[in-house]
């Protein structure tokens, strides 16, 4: 196995990743198998090796729009009063996604911090007894 680089898989996945930017379908496309192919797009782009690789192909292709490409373009389609509706909606829906606006926050408390009477009143608001 080799040490440096990107073994053929990965290297297959970092073209077509660049090509369509979704990690399963490029997994799929790398030759994973296609009930694992989410998993493994995930865990691939979590590598440095090919984070570097998709980023150095970035830099050196002029064609692939930047995070700052993207968003000015959603923007401009968003505030563009002649574009469709849908398209002005489904590009603040990208922005905001970019941008971490639907992300639920949810507070965990760690049940045996919580005082009895605590626990039971949450019990009894979820309708279940305890």
């Amino acid at each position: 196995m080799k040490s440096r680089g990107l073994n053929e898989r990965e290297r297959r996945f970092v073209e077509a990743y660049m090509a369509c930017g979704k990690a399963t379908d490029s997994a799929r496309r790398a030759g994973y198998s296609k009930r694992t192919a989410a998993s493994i797009g995930s865990r691939l782009l979590r590598k440095v090796k090919i984070r570097q690789a998709i980023d150095a192909r970035v830099e050196k292709d002029p064609t692939v729009a930047t995070r700052i490409d993207r968003q000015t373009f959603w923007t401009k389609v968003m505030n563009d009063s002649a574009q469709d509706m849908k398209d002005r909606l489904t590009a603040s829906q990208l922005l905001g996604k970019t941008q971490g606006d639907f992300i639920q926050k949810i507070e965990v408390i760690e049940a045996s911090k919580l005082s009895d009477e605590t626990l039971r009143r949450a019990l009894d608001e979820t309708g279940r007894t305890s």
